[in-house]
């Protein structure tokens, strides 16, 4: 990479991990055993390579986004193109058949869409994968052994099969937000209207109830709502999910192992619990977004304050401790901005109560600064303090 280039996307999969820069590179890191790194000479890496080569991209044709599976991966370009590749073990590249190879596979033409059209969302379940159209077509294909494809049935599609009659849309209504798990789906409308499908056995659809649905149902009447306030955000984990209104009230449902909600009571709900209360004692600004694992969360805020809760039995919660974490753990970071050809001055500020953990290209601390002056770009260093413990 040069001093001019930065990840701007960073999709993990079930064993490997995908980045993208803003010059439209992608880098691929961890297992290969199903060629999801793209590389046909590494069965893993635990360095990034870059792997653009391997895509085949046309002259001016860039990277639009890239979303990872358990252990495959789809890609939208600049033209409209889906790339796929990895594992094909359930159809999850959607090239009409389950065998697997060693190749990156251009599916556009499965879709049947028109020239006036264009695919312009991607979304990767575990293995299964959901795109949208911009005349809000809606596809789906891969494993659906739990009716997350969508279609009404529980048969594993190895093509692209279209669902689009299934989420009926309003006039001017978009589909803004798509959030998938293992093995359910939850869709997010521009007027706020949620949809979801898939498995339901300890009520990941927040609809007060456990019955599963091979087909797309709407669940926002059991949010409560203000006049004008809508759901615009939701991010689904394994077993429990989180959404946040245009009011940022954040609310939460499913199973809570290991307090990953945020609070330690309720140990499971049906219907959306609202947190946001219990999360201003944490943090002092309005949730924006929330990062779930497998039983692991991560909250940020608008200031770029961090909290996380649940399990960090691996180190998951970004520190040393491994016990639960009943209520969130807070990590206070500082945005400056520095202008073009300025001396980065990496000293920093103290907190009381708080140790200056560096320099940040991303709030989600994942890859720390080692700029010395700032590149063409105005970018923003991140400068995190985690809680001493000592």
């Amino acid at each position: 990479m040069n001093e001019f280039e930065w990840f701007n996307k960073i999709t993990c999969g079930g064993y490997h991990t995908l980045m993208l820069t803003n010059e439209s590179r992608l880098y691929g890191f961890g297992s290969n055993t199903s060629f999801q790194i793209a590389s046909q000479a590494l069965t893993h890496s635990s360095l990034p390579i870059d792997i653009t080569s391997q895509l085949s991209l046309l002259e001016g044709e860039t990277i639009v986004d890239v979303d990872s599976g358990d252990y495959f991966n789809i890609l939208l370009t600049s033209n409209g193109r889906i790339l796929t590749w990895g594992s094909n073990f359930n159809g999850e590249m959607g090239i009409g058949t389950n065998i697997s190879d060693q190749l990156v596979h251009d599916i556009t033409g499965s879709f049947n869409i028109g020239e006036s059209d264009s695919i312009i969302k991607i979304k990767a379940g575990d293995n299964y994968g959901i795109v949208i159209t911009e005349e809000k077509r809606v596809f789906t294909w891969g494993f659906n052994g739990a009716g997350q494809l969508g279609d009404g049935t529980t048969t594993n599609r190895l093509s692209p099969v279209e669902i689009t009659t299934a989420i009926p849309l309003n006039l001017g209504e978009t589909i803004e937000v798509i959030s998938t798990s293992h093995d359910f789906v939850h869709l997010v409308t521009s007027t706020g209207r949620i949809f979801v499908w898939g498995q339901n056995s300890n009520g990941y659809f927040g609809n007060g109830n456990t019955t599963s649905s091979l087909s797309p149902i709407i669940i926002e009447p059991n949010f409560e709502l203000g006049v004008g306030e809508k759901i615009n955000y939701i991010s689904a984990a394994y077993e429990y999910v989180f959404a946040i209104s245009s009011e940022y009230r954040v609310f939460v449902w499913g199973i809570n192992y290991d307090s990953a909600f945020g609070v330690a009571t309720p140990s499971s709900s049906n219907t959306p619990i609202e947190i946001t209360e219990a999360l201003s004692d944490y943090l002092n600004y309005p949730v924006i977004e929330i990062i779930t694992g497998g039983r692991a969360t991560t909250f940020i805020s608008s200031a770029g304050t961090l909290a996380t809760a649940g399990t960090s039995l691996y180190g998951q919660l970004g520190d040393t401790d491994t016990a639960i974490l009943h209520t969130p753990k807070i990590y206070v970071t500082e945005v400056y901005d520095l202008l073009y050809e300025s001396v980065i001055d990496h000293e920093f500020i103290t907190f009381e109560g708080y140790v200056f953990d560096g320099w940040y290209c991303e709030v989600e601390r994942i890859l720390l600064s080692d700029y010395t002056t700032m590149p063409a770009k105005d970018i923003d260093l991140y400068g995190i303090y985690m809680k001493d413990e000592s």
